[in-house]
């Protein structure tokens, strides 16, 4: 995966959730970058129209390499 691929998935997933009156966003809260790694920690906070916001954890792990990403790894209950 490369930045443009990560990129597109990104804007499917906001079409997607869109198109359910659903809207989401990360909220990280510590990122930590060492070499060609990078590792982010916080909240996935889903809003949807009559309802209560929901939080959920999140941590991603990503490697990179000549500026791509190469790896993605996403965990939710941290």
């Amino acid at each position: 995966l490369d930045l443009p691929g990560y990129l597109a998935f990104l804007a499917d997933s906001v079409a997607h959730r869109s198109g359910r009156g659903e809207r989401t966003e990360h909220v990280p809260t510590n990122v930590k970058i060492e070499g060609d790694r990078i590792a982010v920690r916080g909240h996935l906070r889903i809003t949807c129209v009559g309802a209560p916001d929901e939080y959920y954890p999140y941590f991603d792990i990503l490697k990179l390499r000549d500026g791509k990403i190469i790896e993605y790894n996403i965990a939710f209950d941290v």
